[in-house]
C-alpha cells in the first residue's frame, strides 16, 4: 500500500507543469470572485494560504530542477569533451608507442601493452581505467616518447587529461545523483497543489449546490484539456476532386441497307 507521500508524488507526476499553472490562475480567479460564497460554505483563509503557498514552493522547485537539468546538461558536455581530449591523447600514444619502444626496447613494454583490455566505447570509467594503467608505461618511456610529443611530457599530459577525465565525471555523478530528488520533490509539491485545487472545487460545488451552471465552474478543465490528445490535422489530398468519366458509347453496327 502506497504512504500518502508516495500517493501525492505519483499524483503530481500524471499532470504537466504548464496545464497545472494554467489551473492553479483559473482556481485563484474563482477564489476571489466568488470569495463571499466559498468562505460561508467552508473555504477559509488559512485554505486560501496555504494553496499560495504551495504554489509559490512549486515555482522554485520548478527553477530549481530547471537550473540543475541545465547544469548536468553542461557537465555532461564537459564530460564528453575530457572524454575525448583522452581519447585523442590514447591514440597519439598508440601512434608514438612502436617508435619509441624500438628506439629503447629494455622496458619489456610490447605495443599490445597500450591496448585497452576492453572496447573502451563512451565509458569515462573504462577510460580512466585504461589512463591510469597506462601512466607507468609512460613514466618509463617518457624520453624516448617525448620527441613525438612535439618535445612536451606525454607523462605530464597524460596526468592532466586523467585529471580533467576525473573531474568532469565526479561532477556529473553528482548531478546525476541530484536530478531525481528534485524531480521527486516537485512532483509530490505539484500533487498537494492539485489536493488544495480538489478541495476548493469542493467547496465550490457545496456553495453553489442549487446552481450547476456556476457550481460546474469550479473542475479542472484547464488538466483535462492538456490531457485530451490532439485530432490530426486532415491532410489535404494531392489530387483535386474526381471527375466522372464519361464512357463514350460506342458506334452503333451500321443497319441494312434499304433498297427501293
Amino acid at each position: 500500500m502506497k504512504s500518502e507521500e508516495e500517493r501525492l508524488v505519483a499524483k503530481g507526476r500524471k499532470v504537466s507543469s504548464a496545464a497545472l499553472i494554467d489551473q492553479v490562475s483559473r482556481s485563484f480567479a474563482l477564489a476571489d470572485e466568488y470569495a463571499q460564497r466559498l468562505f460561508a460554505a467552508g473555504y477559509s483563509e488559512s485554505k486560501r494560504q496555504g494553496f499560495e503557498a504551495c504554489f509559490e514552493e512549486m515555482s522554485a522547485l520548478s527553477g530549481k530542477r530547471a537550473a540543475i537539468h541545465s547544469t548536468a546538461e553542461n557537465a555532461r558536455k564537459l564530460e564528453a569533451e575530457a572524454r575525448q581530449a583522452a581519447r585523442s591523447l590514447l591514440r597519439r600514444l598508440r601512434l608514438a608507442a612502436p617508435l619509441a619502444l624500438r628506439d629503447d626496447d629494455a622496458t619489456g613494454y610490447t605495443v599490445k601493452s597500450f591496448t585497452p583490455k576492453r572496447p573502451l566505447g563512451r565509458s569515462t570509467t573504462r577510460t580512466l581505467g585504461h589512463l591510469v594503467s597506462l601512466a607507468p608505461m609512460v613514466s618509463d618511456l617518457e624520453e624516448v616518447l617525448r620527441p613525438y610529443f612535439r618535445g612536451e611530457s606525454p607523462s605530464a599530459l597524460l596526468e592532466s587529461v586523467t585529471t580533467v577525465l576525473t573531474q568532469a565525471g565526479a561532477k556529473q555523478d553528482f548531478r546525476r545523483s541530484n536530478a531525481p530528488n528534485a524531480t521527486r520533490a516537485l512532483n509530490l509539491t505539484k500533487g498537494r497543489l492539485l489536493e488544495h485545487i480538489d478541495d476548493l472545487n469542493r467547496i465550490g460545488r457545496l456553495a453553489f449546490i442549487d446552481d450547476r451552471l456556476l457550481a460546474g465552474k469550479f473542475d479542472m478543465r484547464c488538466i483535462k484539456r492538456a490531457r485530451r490528445p490532439r485530432k490530426p490535422r486532415a491532410s489535404a489530398s494531392p489530387q483535386g476532386p474526381t471527375e466522372a468519366l464519361v464512357v463514350a458509347a460506342p458506334p452503333a453496327e451500321p443497319g441494312p441497307v434499304e433498297t427501293s
